[in-house]
């Protein structure tokens, strides 16, 4: 998967100015004051946006594959054309082929299950982006979500991010437990090319999601906190 650089968004953190009374000194009375306020944002990732753009119907076409069978499965009646290129990975890697339908391997439906949740966490997140984001002076005119659907957004990206990532690990690590039981027949080049490509695809990705996305938490989190800290400070109050 692509490794974009992280930026922050540090920058998307506007102050409004504080003003007081002629004795500058803290009033109980808030009417004198002009509150202290913060306002944070989310920026959301051009590498983010093109992943959910292409994860999301990549991921209902593995779920429709995955429930149809053995319909779907090569030489069935619903395979060619639109599940055509199953034949190859399935060649590669057995759990997506008839021999793990006929032994009721458990795990390919299993993984079938978590597309779905991972499949509407994308489509909510980027729905949320595009309908509630707005081009900001501040981030060079990039799309911003703010308030409490940039929250929400976030606190998506990262489930969504974690969601993938959890389940590529385990997906790779129960090959590495049952001695490759499903691909350990098949060639290095087209192991790596298919099996190998599509793993390291969705690890890097989902690991850049919980990254960038942990960390928006945490500079929202940390700006809050020193808001309130100053707003205290002042004798005013968050709004």
């Amino acid at each position: 998967m692509p490794h974009p650089t992280i930026t922050n968004n540090y920058s998307n953190f506007s102050t409004q100015s504080t003003s007081y009374s002629q004795s500058d000194q803290p009033s109980t009375n808030l009417s004198h004051l002009k509150l202290y306020t913060m306002t944070w944002s989310h920026t959301p990732r051009l590498a983010i946006i093109c992943w959910t753009v292409f994860a999301f119907p990549f991921t209902i076409w593995d779920t429709a594959y995955i429930f149809l069978r053995p319909h779907t499965l090569p030489g069935h009646k619903w395979h060619a054309p639109i599940f055509t290129p199953y034949s190859d990975y399935a060649a590669v890697d057995r759990i997506y082929g008839e021999q793990a339908w006929l032994e009721k391997d458990g795990l390919t439906a299993a993984q079938g299950i978590v597309n779905m949740t991972e499949a509407m966490l994308y489509i909510v997140y980027f729905w949320i982006v595009m309908t509630r984001g707005v081009k900001s002076a501040a981030t060079g005119g990039k799309r911003v979500v703010s308030g409490r659907a940039g929250g929400l957004a976030v606190t998506l990206g990262l489930v969504a991010g974690s969601v993938t990532a959890t389940k590529t690990v385990l997906y790779f690590l129960t090959e590495c437990f049952s001695g490759f039981k499903h691909v350990g027949h098949a060639d290095w080049i087209p192991l790596l090319s298919t099996w190998g490509f599509m793993n390291l695809l969705y690890g890097s990705i989902s690991s850049y999601m919980v990254l960038s996305f942990g960390l928006d938490i945490v500079s929202g989190l940390s700006y809050a906190g020193e808001s309130a800290a100053t707003a205290g400070k002042r004798g005013g109050k968050l709004e």
